[in-house]
């Protein structure tokens, strides 16, 4: 398998390590910088189109460099012929379906979380899900053509030691996946893991259709596994639906009167997994009058296409069965806020918005206490960020206060300080 390619030009080897370039370029499109923000989503089909002509287009560039030495793909060990690639495909994509059209045909809502990031790259609608199974499919047909079959074997092809030709490959395949993976350290040492994994795994087995099949269905169920796990399977009728066990009890939404930590229906999410650096910490305190308050600190740290932080609070928690306020009966939110004058929104997450384009309010944080009242009524979405989506008080799962890079302007600090306390529905 290895003797063979050493017909290759070394240069042609050296162009395919490079293809990530192509990839971090795109990491910058209008379509990949509003979904890692977590504002466009419904630039999804744009981005996962635009990886998949990437990895197909460098499969293709491949497949030039072969014909040219008189090379065919059991050169790189893919030992198929028609009849078995056909059902090699067929059998993923049958097997794919299946779990599609099961988790649909059940599926009654799922709640993603606001931030962008990661989630940003979850399909989030029935099509996008459909998508989702050509996408897995692509990714580890042509990844592991590209950085096992031939970039491993090439350069094991052109002397290099095994041991040395395995970490190349997968750093190339780790770089092909981004600048936030490679600024995500943590991630990026688990993408090159993947990678000696799947060189190690072709090198052992030496047919190039294993690592392949292994990639793509790890791919596939990373997203199905958790996301049948966490969503409800019942009728589809929303009027069923209510985010059970709310803690939104006597039109308080939260109430820190009975405790000194942050409870846990709330939660704290930043950029960090995408490769930012903002952070945002949360403390419950006590005030001059006795009563407690909490504290939201930290700093969002504008990083190319980067920069958010949110606390968001859960209108449900496990094991209390109580049936929660319902929203439609109040106007809007209030509560008391300080900080340090800068302007936060107040955003509410349904169940009907599927593209993270949710409805907020923004607000100013002055530096003494003050009371905000900010009704559904005025509560928008971003335009030209998504589809516009009619607020729908019933389906409101969460409430999140955000500060964004697109507050972060007209000499304003890139602080978080914000105090805030008496969280309530107002009617």
């Amino acid at each position: 398998m290895t003797q063979t390619l050493k017909k290759i030009p070394t240069w042609n080897i050296i162009i395919v390590l490079f293809l990530p370039v192509l990839y971090w370029i795109n990491a910058f499109t209008p379509w990949s910088t509003r979904l890692f923000q977590g504002y466009g989503p419904t630039s999804w089909p744009q981005w996962i189109s635009s990886i998949m002509f990437l990895h197909w287009t460098s499969v293709m560039l491949i497949i030039f460099f072969l014909k040219r030495q008189n090379l065919t793909l059991k050169d790189l060990g893919y030992s198929l012929n028609t009849t078995k690639t056909i059902y090699f495909v067929g059998s993923y994509l049958i097997l794919g379906l299946v779990i599609y059209f099961f988790g649909e045909s059940g599926l009654q809502v799922t709640s993603f979380n606001s931030s962008g990031g990661a989630n940003s790259l979850l399909p989030v609608t029935s099509g996008q899900r459909f998508i989702w199974i050509f996408a897995c499919f692509s990714a580890g047909f042509c990844e592991e053509f590209i950085y096992r079959g031939f970039a491993l074997n090439g350069l094991i092809s052109k002397g290099m030691s095994k041991w040395l030709a395995l970490p190349v490959s997968a750093v190339s395949f780790t770089l092909m996946h981004g600048p936030g993976t490679v600024l995500f350290i943590s991630g990026s040492y688990y993408i090159v893991f993947f990678g000696l994994l799947m060189g190690g795994l072709l090198l052992w087995v030496k047919r190039l259709w294993i690592p392949m099949s292994v990639h793509m269905w790890y791919d596939f169920l990373l997203f199905y596994i958790p996301f049948f796990f966490t969503t409800h399977f019942s009728d589809r009728t929303l009027s069923q639906y209510t985010p059970a066990n709310a803690i939104a009890y006597d039109s308080t939404v939260f109430n820190l009167s009975r405790t000194d930590s942050l409870p846990d229906y709330i939660g704290l999410f930043d950029d960090k997994n995408r490769g930012g650096n903002s952070n945002i910490h949360a403390a419950i305190l006590k005030g001059i009058d006795g009563n407690n308050y909490i504290h939201l600190s930290g700093e969002i740290v504008k990083k190319g296409y980067l920069g958010y932080a949110e606390m968001d609070i859960y209108l449900s928690k496990k094991n209390v069965n109580t049936i929660p306020v319902l929203l439609d009966n109040y106007k809007g939110i209030e509560f008391y806020a300080k900080g340090n004058g800068d302007i936060y929104k107040l955003l509410v997450a349904s169940i009907l918005v599927k593209d993270y384009n949710y409805h907020f309010s923004p607000f100013t944080a002055n530096r003494s206490w003050e009371k905000i009242q900010l009704p559904f009524e005025n509560m928008k979405q971003k335009s030209l960020m998504g589809k516009a989506v009619p607020l729908n008080l019933k389906t409101i799962t969460t409430v999140a206060f955000v500060k964004t890079i697109a507050f972060v302007k007209d000499g304003r600090s890139d602080t978080i300080d914000l105090d805030i306390k008496d969280i309530r529905l107002y009617k």
